[in-house]
């Protein structure tokens, strides 16, 4: 739509958060809570699928920021930046816990926003 993004990525100086970073933010969580509203999850892969999440958000960021400007210039390499956009792509794709490695029903329908939300 030749809008800005609303945060760019080069303005940050966070480092991303790791599944490890995800499951340590959870442990401050009363029990009670964390029984109410967190799936059975043994296997652990929400924090999988979190890391996941991001890493697709960055990866589609990085598509929009370089094929989608208002005012686009000619780039001569744009093949090899589609390439490796799609092989970006693939590498998050790959790292999505496999429907096996969901514990509980709750979980599964995460993977499966996850799934579409890559599509």
């Amino acid at each position: 739509m030749g809008r800005p993004s609303r945060i760019n990525l080069s303005d940050c100086d966070m480092p991303v958060p790791t599944a490890h970073d995800v499951e340590e933010l959870s442990t401050d969580i009363p029990r009670c809570i964390y029984e109410k509203y967190f799936p059975d999850d043994e296997r652990r892969a929400l924090p999988r699928m979190f890391t996941s999440l991001l890493e697709a958000t960055f990866a589609l960021w990085r598509v929009l920021t370089t094929h989608y400007k208002a005012k686009r210039e000619v780039d001569r390499d744009l093949v090899s930046a589609l390439d490796r956009d799609r092989a970006e792509l693939v590498r998050c794709r790959s790292g999505f816990p496999s429907e096996e490695s969901c514990d509980s029903p709750v979980v599964l329908s995460h993977l499966y926003h996850l799934q579409i939300y890559y599509e």
